[in-house]
């Protein structure tokens, strides 16, 4: 509740403080087709979104601790890419997914110009929509028939075949007590966590089609 971000046509940021204490700051981020912006990490961080085209998106992070007017990260999402931040983690983290079949993780405590890690699963196929659990502790990306989930700090992963076909959505709890997927076959299935790789958890919604009606 420090700040409050808003987002002009020209891609100017401006934070306001709600108190009315302190002059408003100003950021320029990029000036594009569409944008938003959203804090993360307990509001330590500043994130825009934004795309130049329908098929070319991009992501710039700045840290509310520094007075530097230039991002700290700038990440090219190129075509089908998605980046994302854990919202609760104490410590700044964050993975992009792509075409190319790969999931890269910055590690919390890289330098802003560090290369991120490539977490490879060869039998997970092509990787979506990369979602941190609140903690930060672990990374599930959506891929065919299920999802992969990446211990984050260990050298494994854990595919998770729960779907007959790709699961696009993913949502951890607030608390990060379970996970909802849903998949291109028609269901979404409620998994609960207890620190480890679910169980196949049980099915909240089934569409005609994942039924065969």
């Amino acid at each position: 509740g420090q700040h409050v971000a808003t987002l002009d046509e020209e891609g100017l940021i401006t934070l306001w403080d709600p108190t009315g204490r302190r002059p408003p700051r100003r950021l320029q981020g990029r000036k594009a087709q569409w944008g938003a912006v959203y804090f993360t990490s307990y509001g330590s961080y500043l994130v825009e979104g934004f795309a130049d085209s329908r098929t070319h998106s991009y992501t710039w992070i700045w840290s509310l601790a520094s007075d530097a007017a230039e991002p700290l990260r700038r990440i090219d999402l190129g075509t089908g890419g998605r980046v994302q931040i854990p919202p609760n983690a104490p410590r700044l983290q964050y993975a992009k997914t792509g075409p190319d079949l790969k999931t890269r993780w910055w590690p919390a405590g890289a330098p802003a110009d560090a290369d991120p890690l490539e977490l490879v699963r060869g039998e997970a196929g092509m990787v979506y929509f990369p979602t941190f659990h609140p903690e930060g502790s672990w990374l599930v990306t959506g891929g065919p028939a299920g999802f992969v989930f990446w211990p984050l700090g260990r050298s494994y992963a854990s595919v998770v075949r729960h779907h007959a076909e790709v699961a696009y959505a993913l949502l951890f709890g607030p608390r990060g007590g379970w996970l909802a997927s849903g998949s291109n076959d028609g269901t979404v299935r409620l998994l609960p966590l207890g620190g480890a790789a679910p169980g196949p958890g049980k099915v909240l919604f089934q569409s005609p089609k994942a039924s065969g009606k």
